[in-house]
């Protein structure tokens, strides 16, 4: 199973968001919707991506 390393960085806020997902889809419009508090909207942000085989 692959897994995906990702980052939320804000461009509004001094953060970066770093989460661990076998979905990341499900996982970056469950931000996006204001699902998780830590990177809930209206924050503009930039998305990085690393994929890993674990």
């Amino acid at each position: 199973m692959s897994y995906y390393v990702y980052a939320i960085s804000s461009l509004e806020r001094n953060y970066i968001y770093v989460g661990l997902t076998s979905n990341f889809l499900q996982r970056f419009w469950s931000h996006q919707s204001g699902l998780n508090k830590t990177t809930k909207p209206p924050i503009l942000s930039e998305v990085f991506m690393e994929i890993k085989m674990l």
